[in-house]
């Protein structure tokens, strides 16, 4: 024995704050970013705090073709760390070798 849709919604509809259709939840897209807020909050926070304490820190000169600066310096010292964690995030969520921490 099969009821009609009407006689269903007719049925539900009846029930005050009950809606006949059922509710969709849709992605929020603010919580698809959360994880990224603390993080990026620090890093907005340390540079606030050394362009406001450190005179020049933003400051990039061009000398001989060549790229001068604080933020140039830690670009380059961080650099090959930045792409060593890429490597073995990546390894590791693909499922490949294990990489053991110690020697």
């Amino acid at each position: 024995m099969s009821m009609s849709p009407e006689l269903l919604t007719g049925a539900v509809s009846l029930v005050e704050g009950v809606s006949a259709t059922p509710s969709v939840r849709r992605p929020n897209r603010l919580r698809a970013f959360m994880p990224l807020a603390w993080p990026a909050t620090a890093l907005a926070a340390l540079l606030v705090f050394n362009a406001i304490f450190t005179p020049g820190f933003f400051h990039v000169q061009v000398i001989d073709g060549r790229l001068y600066g604080s933020l140039i310096d830690i670009l380059n010292r961080g650099s090959p760390t930045l792409l060593l964690s890429l490597g073995m995030t990546l390894v590791i969520a693909t499922g490949g070798i294990d990489l053991p921490s110690a020697p």
